[in-house]
């Protein structure tokens, strides 16, 4: 049951962000929590961020899945339609181009 909601979940928000006004609404949106909780998010967390909205969405995607959700391969595989295989390579190609990004290299 959990990975058809959570297909579902995804889908709305694919459907959201092909609508032409959801841009300026997150735009704003992001500007107006952007200057509350920066101050309130440490260093580390807002790089971290940063570096996931870089990722292309289907990266992204699987890395919030696998990692924010808590999901296994399989489940993150049965919600975006694609075989537990392809999740691991996304998951994989997701973190080596979050290991190269700059927010993450200025720490080392």
């Amino acid at each position: 049951m959990k990975p058809w909601l959570l297909a579902i979940v995804a889908n709305e928000c694919r459907n959201q962000r092909r609508n032409r006004w959801s841009s300026v609404v997150t735009f704003a949106d992001h500007a107006a929590a952007e200057s509350t909780t920066t101050a309130e998010l440490d260093a580390e967390a807002s790089d971290l961020r940063k570096a996931l909205y870089r990722l292309p969405y289907d990266q992204r995607l699987v890395l919030v899945l696998r990692y924010y959700l808590d999901l296994n391969f399989n489940e993150v595989a049965a919600i975006l339609k694609i075989s537990g295989k392809a999740a691991k390579a996304r998951a994989y190609r997701a973190l080596e181009r979050l290991r190269l990004s700059p927010e993450v290299l200025a720490d080392e």
